[in-house]
């Protein structure tokens, strides 16, 4: 069973992070990514090839339910 990932912050240590989490894309889902700015959100949903971008973490939770 793949378990669902969301991160909350985009910037350099999140993407330290993702660079670690892509390469298990066969048991975790990278589900969503959450950021102030929503155009660093969407970059790593680029990055990760999958998820959904979010502005609001609460969104993204109750939409998600990682």
């Amino acid at each position: 069973m793949m378990k669902k990932c969301a991160m909350i912050g985009c910037g350099g240590i999140g993407g330290y992070h993702l660079g670690h989490l892509v390469q298990f894309k066969d048991i975790i889902e990278l589900a969503g990514f959450c950021d102030l700015i929503p155009e660093k959100a969407g970059q790593f949903c680029e990055k990760a090839e999958s998820g959904k971008a979010y502005t609001d973490y609460k969104t993204m939770y109750d939409e998600i339910k990682p």
